[in-house]
């Protein structure tokens, strides 16, 4: 019901005032909206097609209203037309400048511990099924210093799990192997070993003394020396998603040797080089929209690449590698324990989300809650 004061001067000096009663009922609004990925940011343009209302009467009232309402019935088609032409250009308003304001908010490129990068920004225009919408955004990190795509490419994943929630979010394991290559270009995966990285306490050191039984051409080669390694990657860390929630990792290093032949300069000697075949399994969770991994199998195997002091036995420092990583999935998973947060967009709650597993991917269901921004925001 829209109720309008009217008021009327006119030649020759016959005026008159009231009120005019103009009741709108069954309007229906067929909209139309179409979604656009321009530059990697989504974007949108709604199209009201096909406004129909049902019941339209206006009612005038006041001192010259008998003489209004004869000529009512002329001018009723035009205001009918007014009133649906109104409500078309609203309906398109309201979505074009409400929507495209959400859509220009989403978090489409995230620091990540001022270490990383992600970019969730769009890789095509959104596509559609028979009752939801697809929208592939690239899922890669990137270090903060080399910025550089990965050289592989995302396996296939389904378009949907379950059409029964608002939202699903599918991650494929290309995303973690982004991080794992990002890491290694800004080398962050990176390590330096020397004596004083050992507790002063432990009566094992980095030295060719400790070691004399262990390796012992590296005793004979260097008595008594001091040890510094360096421990590099060799390729990039891959990770596999499974179907029943666990996570594996493989991670190819190589670790050098070197003996210190002059504390004074630190001059070093080459004394040989170790592969490193990490494998290790966890399990993919979520816990207060954070995404993390809790290691629970880990294992080492040794190689020997080059060496300077001739061949030697590798199973002892395997068994001292087993040992050591076996002492440090706790901290590995203390480390990781605060996650990844799943994105945050500006007056959208997350309701009850929910994290499913696949092969080659997990992905998140979820509904959620909006709440459209107010004048005192």
């Amino acid at each position: 019901m829209l109720i309008g004061i009217i008021e009327k001067k006119s030649w020759p000096h016959i005026s008159g005032h009231g009120s005019a009663d103009i009741a709108i009922s069954a309007v229906t609004a067929l909209v139309d909206i179409g979604f656009t990925a321009t530059n990697g940011e989504p974007g949108c343009t709604c199209i009201t097609d096909g406004v129909t209302v049902g019941s339209f009467s206006v009612k005038i009232h006041g001192s010259e209203s008998w003489m209004i309402n004869i000529f009512l019935d002329i001018f009723k088609s035009k205001i009918k037309d007014a009133v649906t032409k109104g409500i078309k250009e609203g309906i398109q308003k309201a979505i074009n400048n409400n929507l495209n304001h959400v859509l220009q908010t989403l978090p489409l490129k995230e620091n990540i511990r001022n270490i990383l990068t992600a970019d969730f920004t769009l890789v095509d225009a959104p596509r559609f099924g028979a009752n939801y919408m697809v929208t592939d955004l690239k899922g890669e990190f990137f270090g903060v210093k080399v910025h550089q795509e990965a050289p592989f490419q995302p396996v296939a994943i389904p378009d949907v799990q379950n059409t029964n929630v608002m939202v699903q979010a599918t991650i494929a394991q290309y995303v973690p192997d982004t991080v794992g290559f990002a890491l290694w270009k800004d080398g962050l995966l990176q390590a330096k070993i020397d004596d004083s990285m050992i507790p002063k306490d432990s009566p094992v050191r980095f030295n060719t003394d400790s070691l004399r039984y262990i390796i012992p051409p590296l005793y004979t080669a260097f008595p008594s020396k001091q040890l510094q390694a360096t421990i590099d990657p060799t390729d990039t860390p891959l990770t596999t998603f499974e179907a029943n929630g666990n996570m594996g990792v493989n991670a190819k290093f190589e670790m050098k040797w070197y003996a210190v032949v002059n504390n004074k300069t630190n001059e070093l000697k080459y004394a040989f080089n170790l592969g490193i075949n990490l494998v290790a399994k966890g399990e993919v969770k979520l816990r207060n929209h954070d995404i993390y991994v809790n290691v629970t199998y880990g294992n080492i195997t040794l190689s020997l690449r080059d060496s300077q002091i001739g061949q030697f036995d590798l199973n002892p420092l395997n068994d001292i590698a087993l040992l050591v990583l076996s002492e440090g999935i706790p901290f590995v998973n203390n480390y990781f324990e605060k996650g990844v947060p799943l994105p945050q967009i500006p007056h959208v709650e997350l309701i009850n989300p929910y994290l499913g597993y696949g092969n080659g991917y997990i992905f998140v269901n979820t509904d959620f809650k909006y709440t459209p921004q107010t004048l005192l925001d």
